[in-house]
């Protein structure tokens, strides 16, 4: 394994096989750093294989990057019905979920396609578990923003209220 090269790699990201594809994700995690490596895994976001699309997610790691955070957040937006997809993006987050929720209510971001209320509960319950007193202030704060709607509002303050009531 330690044999393979970048032209190896980016040469099966474009497999024609999904299941090559996925491995390649896989393999091209320790290369994240390569512009060449990371811009062919974030193409695959729009992989018509979803087992591809997970992986992607999982490989990605924390947003703290806004090109993957953004990435993050159109999967979120194409399969976060999806179950297994909302565990590999969640569980790609580390710390950053409270990142990501105020990405996805920035003004711009809160007017296109938002990931479904299931994705949105769901991280919002991770702010609430996990994060600080000043990151759940923060996301309540974003909450009284015109332009938000109902249909938003509702799983992410269910879900953060939840997060919250487990938080130790």
């Amino acid at each position: 394994l330690g044999q393979l090269e970048s032209p190896d790699i980016l040469r099966a990201l474009r497999d024609s096989h999904p299941e090559v594809r996925r491995r390649a994700v896989m393999l091209a995690e320790s290369r994240l750093d390569s512009a060449e490596i990371e811009t062919a895994v974030l193409g695959l976001v729009q992989d018509p294989q979803l087992a591809v699309r997970c992986q992607v997610a999982l490989s990605l790691g924390a947003p703290n990057d806004p090109l993957v955070a953004s990435n993050l957040i159109r999967l979120a937006a194409k399969d976060g019905d999806d179950p297994w997809m909302r565990i590999a993006i969640l569980s790609s987050l580390n710390t950053g979920a409270d990142a990501l929720l105020k990405l996805i209510l920035e003004p711009e971001n809160a007017q296109s396609a938002l990931p479904s209320p299931a994705f949105i509960k769901q991280l919002a319950y991770l702010v609430g578990a996990n994060s600080t007193e000043y990151s759940v202030l923060s996301t309540l704060n974003q909450l009284a923003q015109p332009g938000l709607s109902i249909d938003s509002l509702l799983p992410l303050v269910s879900g953060l209220g939840e997060g919250l009531s487990r938080k130790k």
